[in-house]
């Protein structure tokens, strides 16, 4: 079973809203803190420039994507272990954290079902907003 991309992007975002808030609920202070919610805010800004349905613009593929991710699992999995002044609970936390993100970018499809300049330009078609733009008199100028 896959993962598809549409779903991974809910994942990604759930996921850093995750990481954004779960160090404040759970009173961890220290690296683990900053940690957490650069990671978050990474998230949201790598999964903006995918090239997939919760993307907005395409500078990444969604291999690349998905090699980002695998490096932030390792990432909190070596943090896990490397942390030793962290709690116990956190560098769980942690471990299990770069466990999922490894395992949903394992699962996950490699090619979107619809990238993200696709979702209106070519819904609607070209022809429909050329004659909207018509209608409102912005082609050749006469709308200026």
């Amino acid at each position: 079973m896959q993962i598809s991309t549409k779903t991974h992007g809910v994942i990604d975002l759930a996921s850093a809203a995750t990481l954004a808030i779960a160090s404040r609920l759970m009173g961890w202070d220290g690296p683990v803190r900053p940690l957490m919610e650069s990671a978050a805010a990474g998230s949201v800004a790598y999964s903006l420039a995918t090239d997939y349905e919760f993307g907005v613009t395409p500078a990444l593929s969604m291999r690349e994507h998905l090699a980002v991710d695998a490096a932030q699992g390792l990432g909190f999995l070596a943090a896990a272990a490397l942390m030793r002044s962290a709690s116990d609970e956190a560098r769980l936390f942690m471990a299990g954290y770069g466990l999922f993100a490894l395992a949903v970018g394992a699962l996950t499809e490699r090619t979107p079902q619809r990238s993200p300049g696709t979702r209106r330009l070519r819904s609607r078609g070209y022809a429909a907003l050329a004659r909207d733009e018509e209608r409102r008199g912005y082609l050749m100028g006469e709308g200026i």
